[in-house]
């Protein structure tokens, strides 16, 4: 599966036909609409390596495994993008802002960045905030190894619009039983920059969904980038004992 890139937004992304369902159509329940309120806070951070990426992915784990067992973590999910096998994004997914805070000024959490830093080219971070999420059914979920389709924007216009038109657009997925959700964060600190996110588990799915143009451009919004990804984690909180 494979991606022209950069893409303009209206064209659809290239997929390699072998992202073949791997099981039978099955209906698509009701869900009820997402509510485009502000759910937490997502910390996005973008690593670029030259060598050694198999370290760098345990030491991501062991990042993980720390924040995985902190109060009010939620989840993290950490993909590496199809054309550039050097890039990993992971997403980390909190209740609040203060807890996330908290986890990083404690002092475990500082050595294991201190032992990341000697592995990456370039490091980018942001932090967001989930203004509409949609998520699928479980009986519209195929069996298969999901890939994910990363899309940034730069906003020049209503955010309102915008953000209602990409809900609109991704509840449309819902349709096609190879689609498995999605998310559009829109950053904290640039607030005219959003990313957003959506897991696929068959890739003649995804290109019927997206045959009139993937992305759609919602209103005065700029796709600048759109990148298809390999989910490689997907870790929940860790329960206190």
């Amino acid at each position: 599966m494979t991606f022209r890139a950069p893409t303009p937004a209206h064209q659809v992304p290239t997929i390699d036909r072998s992202a073949r369902r791997r099981g039978p159509t099955r209906e698509v329940s009701p869900v009820p609409k997402p509510d485009h309120t502000q759910q937490g806070l997502t910390v996005v951070n973008r690593f670029t390596v030259q060598h050694d990426d198999d370290r760098l992915e345990q030491e991501l784990i062991r990042t993980s495994d720390f924040l995985r067992r902190q109060p009010d973590f939620e989840f993290i999910v950490r993909v590496r993008l199809v054309r550039q096998q050097n890039v990993f994004v992971q997403l980390g997914y909190w209740r609040t802002h203060a807890a996330f805070v908290n986890a990083i000024r404690q002092r475990p959490f500082v050595a294991q960045v201190e032992r990341l830093s000697p592995l990456v080219l370039e490091t980018q971070a942001d932090q967001a905030v989930s203004v509409a999420r949609v998520i699928a059914p479980r009986t519209c979920s195929v069996p298969g190894e999901a890939f994910g389709v990363l899309t940034e924007y730069i906003l020049d216009g209503d955010r309102a619009g915008f953000e209602a038109t990409a809900h609109e657009q991704a509840l449309s997925y819902l349709d096609f039983p190879g689609f498995g959700g999605s998310d559009l964060l829109r950053s904290t600190l640039r607030p005219h920059r959003y990313l957003g996110i959506s897991w696929w588990y068959d890739g003649d799915d995804f290109a019927s969904a997206t045959r009139d143009g993937y992305p759609v451009r919602p209103g005065h919004a700029l796709a600048v980038r759109v990148e298809q990804t390999r989910r490689i984690a997907y870790e929940a909180a860790i329960p206190p004992r």
